[in-house]
Order: structure tokens, then sequence, then C-alpha cells
């Protein structure tokens, strides 16, 4: 089953963890790209109150978290604005 995209990514950027992690894994980071668009948050757990619906204005980032092959966690985080989604490490979150 084919999902929707239900927001628009804005540039699509990755940290050096990231891109180094994704090659480590031998994954494809489109898979997960695909995934975070159509609103499948993986591991990520929204704070309570907080739906992460992305068609929602008000409901600010989109966060998803997913576990590769080799079990590492790789963050995708679509901005406010969509003008940005980010695929980042959980230790160089402060640097996106």
């Amino acid at each position: 089953m084919i999902s929707e995209i239900k927001f628009d990514s804005g540039e699509i950027v990755s940290s050096p963890g990231a891109r180094q992690m994704f090659k480590n894994s031998d994954e494809n980071p489109t898979f997960y790209l695909w995934r975070h668009l159509s609103g499948d948050c993986g591991e990520a757990k929204p704070p309570e109150g907080h739906h992460n619906e992305p068609n929602d204005a008000q409901s600010g980032a989109v966060v998803s978290c997913y576990r590769l092959r080799n079990g590492a966690l790789i963050w995708c985080i679509t901005d406010v604005v969509r003008a940005t989604t980010a695929f980042v490490m959980p230790e160089e979150l402060g640097s996106i």
C-alpha cells in the first residue's frame, strides 16, 4: 500500500553523522523520507497534547525517529514553515 504524502519537505538536508550512518547501514534515506512525509513518525512519541499532525498549521515542527537495521536511531525533522527537512543523529540535534 502506498501512502499519500501529507506535507512539503522543503529543502532536504542531512548532518554529517546521519549521512555516515546511512552509509554504514547500507540503507536508502529516501525510504525514511517517504515514511516521514507520509505521517509515519516511527519511534517518535509526540508530547502529551501534541499530535504531530503534519497538515495542522498550528502543529509546529514534524518530528520522526527511525531505527536503522544496524540499530542506530535517525531523527527526521521538518521545520514549522516546511522550508527544511533534516536527517540528524540524536547527538547532533543541537547543531541543526
